[in-house]
């Protein structure tokens, strides 16, 4: 199993975590498929470890997102609440535009 580094983006759990299910995917299914353990996929889910971009991108395929509109929905899920609406709006507009939506 890789060892992912605690340095990263931390509180973006709760957005895995419901990418995840909407995958419907288990915590196991995702780890092996991402070549990580159970217990650090569940650590960051629940917001005890941060991920690295190294493994966002791993996540990506098997949640069914772009590496890089994955990255920004987790950052705009952390960040949600002190955003302007304006800016939540474009932030959108962008996700949708990268993910292909």
């Amino acid at each position: 199993m890789n060892s992912d580094k605690t340095s990263g983006i931390s509180g973006v759990g709760s957005a895995l975590a419901e990418l995840r299910a909407r995958a419907k995917l288990s915590l196991a299914e995702l780890a092996d498929k991402v070549k990580t353990s159970k217990s650090a996929l569940s650590k960051i889910e629940n917001n005890e470890r941060p991920v690295s971009l190294q493994l966002l991108e791993r996540l990506a395929k098997p949640l069914k997102w772009r590496p890089e509109a994955l990255i920004l929905f987790c950052l705009q899920s952390k960040y949600r609440a002190l955003m302007n609406p304006a800016v939540l709006a474009e932030l959108e507009e962008l996700e949708t535009a990268i993910n292909g939506d």
